[in-house]
């Protein structure tokens, strides 16, 4: 299982929040992994869909940056099993994909989809959109 871990507070809030990023290209993990620890996130990376089910089981992120396509367990069985979970159903998943064609991510259980090739910006403000959506449908 290849984990990283950086110190760090989100942006969007004071507590830690600890994104975990599954992307079967290593590239790509290490460009996401770059981004949010220079934004400041706390974050985990796994390089398969079993990986991050097993961590997120064990550690309980706050969000899931998810690969969708990937070998083995690809990412769409990911937020299956996610969503099928009650512990775990609730979790925010940003559904990451070279196909630009997909339609409606929400209607697979994500909250939003960034495109590739990786565009920073697009990353952080989607980050940002997801956790003050979530900000803001907790204090009701």
């Amino acid at each position: 299982m290849e984990m990283q871990n950086r110190g760090g507070r989100g942006r969007s809030s004071q507590v830690q929040t600890m994104i975990l990023i599954v992307d079967d290209d290593p590239a790509i993990r290490l460009l996401l992994a770059e981004l949010l620890d220079g934004a400041g996130f706390d974050f985990l990376t796994a390089a398969g869909g079993e990986e991050a089910l097993i961590l997120v089981e064990d550690t309980e992120p706050d969000l899931l940056l998810l690969d969708v396509t990937m070998p083995g367990t690809d990412g769409w069985q990911v937020i299956r099993e996610i969503r099928a979970n009650p512990s775990t159903r609730d979790l925010p998943i940003v559904v990451l994909s070279d196909n630009v064609s997909i339609p409606n991510v929400m209607s697979y259980g994500a909250q939003a989809n960034v495109c590739k090739p990786i565009d920073p910006i697009v990353v952080l403000h989607t980050l940002d959109e997801v956790f003050r959506r979530r900000t803001v449908s907790t204090a009701r």
